[in-house]
Order: C-alpha cells, then sequence, then structure tokens
C-alpha cells in the first residue's frame, strides 16, 4: 500500500494512495472533467506529462512537484466546495453501500479499461475505509491543500512511499 506525501509551505500531509483513488472515483462519476483535474493536481507533475504524450526529462521516482494549473486548482477547490462535499453529505449509505459493497467497489475501479486518467486508479488491499465523513475528511485535506498551493501560487511537493 502507498502513501503519498504532499508538502507545501507548513502543511504536511501524507494520505494513502487507495483512499485517494476512491475519492476521485466518487468525484468521476460525478464530473469526469473535474475529478481528472483533482487528479493530475494531487500527481507529480511527470504523470500529466506522461499521460498527455508530453516528452519529459524528469525521474518520476524523485520528489516532485505536483502538476500546477491554477485553472485546475480553482477548479477544483470549487467542485470539492460545492458539490462534492455537499454530495457527500447528502448520501444515504456509507461509500462501499454507494458502489454495492467493497468487492464491487475494488472491482469497478480496479476493472477500468478506460484508456485516460481514471485507469491510475486502483486499490490493492483487502479494506478501504467505508464511511462518507472519513471521505468528506479527504476532501477537506486536498481542497486545503490546492488552497495553498493557489494562494503561494507554487505547486505542491509529491512523494510516494510504502
Amino acid at each position: 500500500m502507498t502513501d503519498i506525501r504532499y508538502e507545501i509551505d507548513n502543511l504536511d500531509t501524507v494520505l494513502r494512495a487507495e483512499d485517494i483513488s476512491v475519492f476521485l472515483f466518487y468525484a468521476k462519476n460525478i464530473n469526469d472533467n473535474i475529478a481528472s483535474k483533482l487528479f493530475f493536481s494531487l500527481r507529480k507533475k511527470t504523470m500529466y506529462e506522461l499521460l498527455n504524450d508530453i516528452n519529459t526529462n524528469l525521474d518520476p521516482s524523485e520528489d516532485l512537484p505536483a502538476y500546477f494549473n491554477t485553472s485546475f486548482l480553482q477548479d477544483g477547490i470549487s467542485f470539492i466546495t460545492t458539490v462534492l462535499i455537499p454530495s457527500m453529505q447528502n448520501e444515504t449509505v456509507d461509500m462501499w453501500g454507494k458502489y454495492g459493497g467493497f468487492a464491487s467497489l475494488k472491482a469497478q475501479i480496479n476493472n477500468n479499461t478506460a484508456n485516460n486518467w481514471s485507469s491510475e486508479l486502483c486499490i490493492l488491499s483487502d479494506y478501504v475505509p467505508e464511511s462518507m465523513e472519513y471521505y468528506i475528511d479527504i476532501a477537506s485535506e486536498i481542497k486545503m491543500l490546492l488552497q495553498r498551493s493557489l494562494s503561494l501560487n507554487t505547486p505542491m511537493l509529491v512523494s510516494y512511499f510504502d
């Protein structure tokens, strides 16, 4: 299981990659376009370059800045605030129930054969949290990171580790 560390200014946040995958899968089912902007804003800029056939000279194994696009950040912050968190708050079932149980959620995320950003989402373990409140907290953390990045006009530093 991989963790992703985000650093910007005095914020230092670590999130599980699988939990981010569930969060982005939920977001994708609401608005694929903005979910893709969130995805790239939370990944090293090499991910954006590789998935968009842009030549890169950077080593993706190093700690690198996230893809930085102020429009992506603004759209992501607005989406989280006005659409995503309210949608999660209005759910009458937990995350597993929303997608037919854990096994079904895992299969839907892992068996995505779309040739786009969402094929990078995955769950490898036998568990992800099911509480919608947990994912609301993740949304709030991500929004805070994006806001700090936008206000400083600086990309976050992204590290992956096990």
